[in-house]
């Protein structure tokens, strides 16, 4: 089986190089060509038998030396895979000789073959090294004499002429130059260029679809608001992964290497995307099973209550009352407990305790706070959820402690962000319009006595302890 390999991988070489020596060849037969032509223009030029303009001859001359630059620069190349294979030569040797191997056997032919193949191989570069120096000779005179012949005026167009082309070629070098592969595929800044325009183009259509799905739900007048952030969350995401999809095409991605692509993102998300991955899904969740919707009142396990304002794929964000804007991973809000308000309607009962002296009219206390309720402006309407109802709680000597129940509009603007602030001030302000008396915290002791004279002294004769 070890030889079955050996075999295989000189065969293997020994094709790679024979590809190198064709492509050479070919090279040379180009350059040997390009300088035939070159000699017979000089040749022209010198006898004054130009059929052709300076503009036009030199427009050739640009051709001809920018095809020879590649050609050297690909000379240079394959030199360097052949001089490789040279190495691997060697080394393969060596085994050969440690491993006693008959110079008749199939692998030693192979290795003979290779070498005999490299040295073809350099042989055909040197030529090739050689006719583009000629041919670099003959293009110099060939430009100097054109320059020799022409005016001024014809001398700065050609050179102007020149420049812009010389400048163009080395943009689109820039642009056209491979900057990684991904599999076979190369990346250069013009692909990427391409792929950022196609995504903006996806980005502004998203928005342009968004606009018009608002003015249309607006139009309907029965779509939640809630909905509408939703539907247009998705139309976003959506439009990017279309416009993702264009941009791969664009640059000539093969899609069936999408096995590929996700075994990477597997082995990414297994090193370093977990949380990512993680987050990008639960957000995916949250705007899909809709238990979290933008304009819900959330209270988390950490007691922090706030509106949902923006729900996003990665993260969610939530305003508290104080104006702080919260940033908070989905999969915090889908792996632990909370408390959604508002989830399925915006009315929630609110319990307020209150307490007044024990000696008040406790029918006068009822009626008075639920007038009072009916006066704040989020309190639910009596027709679906009743009047506001007053319980007394508990009593004592002192005080008489009671409890408002009222059913309340959370997603209703008020006096204060505070609901339970806006009823306490309607109660206390109730209270005291019909003189209901309010309890202290503590109940108040005085202390009377008489000094040696037998007198009732005022506080400020009072003397302290000595």
């Amino acid at each position: 089986m070890s030889l079955q390999n050996s075999n295989d991988k000189n065969t293997r070489h020994l094709f790679n190089q024979k590809l190198v020596r064709a492509a050479a060849n070919r090279s040379l037969a180009w350059t040997r060509l390009a300088f035939q032509n070159l000699k017979y223009n000089l040749y022209m030029h010198l006898n004054q038998r130009f059929s052709t303009s300076h503009q036009e001859m030199y427009e050739k001359l640009n051709d001809w030396k920018e095809h020879l630059e590649k050609i050297s620069h690909q000379a240079k190349e394959w030199k360097k895979a052949t001089l490789r294979e040279q190495d691997l030569l060697r080394q393969d040797y060596a085994a050969l000789v440690a491993q006693h191997e008959p110079s008749d056997s199939k692998l030693s032919k192979l290795n003979q073959a290779r070498r005999q193949e490299s040295l073809d191989t350099l042989s055909a570069l040197q030529l090739l090294e050689y006719e583009i120096a000629n041919s670099y000779w003959v293009i110099d005179r060939l430009d100097h004499y054109i320059k020799t012949d022409s005016s001024y005026f014809e001398i700065g167009w050609i050179n102007l002429t020149t420049a812009f082309t010389k400048t163009l070629d080395f943009i689109q070098s820039c642009f056209n130059y491979t900057l990684f592969k991904i599999g076979e595929l190369p990346i250069t800044p013009l692909s990427i260029f391409r792929i950022a325009i196609i995504l903006i183009l996806s980005y502004l259509a998203s928005k342009v679809l968004r606009t018009a799905l608002m003015s249309f739900a607006k139009n309907r007048g029965n779509v939640t608001g809630s909905t509408l952030y939703t539907l247009g969350r998705l139309v976003h995401y959506f439009a990017l992964i279309i416009g993702l999809i264009l941009a791969l095409i664009s640059i000539g991605f093969d899609f069936s290497n999408l096995v590929l692509v996700a075994s990477a993102l597997t082995l990414g998300i297994g090193f370093g995307l977990q949380s990512f991955a993680n987050n990008f899904i639960c957000g995916l969740c949250i705007l899909f099973e809709r238990n979290l919707k933008v304009g819900d009142y959330i209270e988390l396990q950490s007691g922090t209550y706030g509106k949902v304002t923006e729900i996003h794929v990665q993260n969610t964000v939530i305003c508290t009352s104080d104006g702080i804007e919260i940033v908070i991973p989905n999969s915090e809000l889908t792996n632990h407990t909370l408390i959604n308000y508002t989830m399925n309607n915006e009315y929630r009962r609110l319990n307020i305790t209150f307490s007044v002296a024990s000696d008040a009219d406790k029918n006068l206390v009822r009626k008075v706070v639920s007038e009072a309720a009916k006066r704040v402006p989020c309190t639910a309407p009596v027709s679906e959820y009743g009047t506001a109802q007053v319980w007394l709680k508990k009593f004592d000597k002192y005080s008489l402690e009671f409890c408002l129940a009222v059913w309340v509009n959370y997603k209703q603007k008020s006096y204060t962000d505070s609901k339970e602030a806006d009823y306490l001030w309607e109660i206390e302000t109730a209270l005291r319009e019909h003189d209901i008396p309010l309890t202290s915290s503590s109940p108040t002791i005085l202390l009377s006595y008489t000094n040696q004279r037998g007198e009732v002294p005022m506080p400020a004769q009072l003397e302290s302890p000595s």
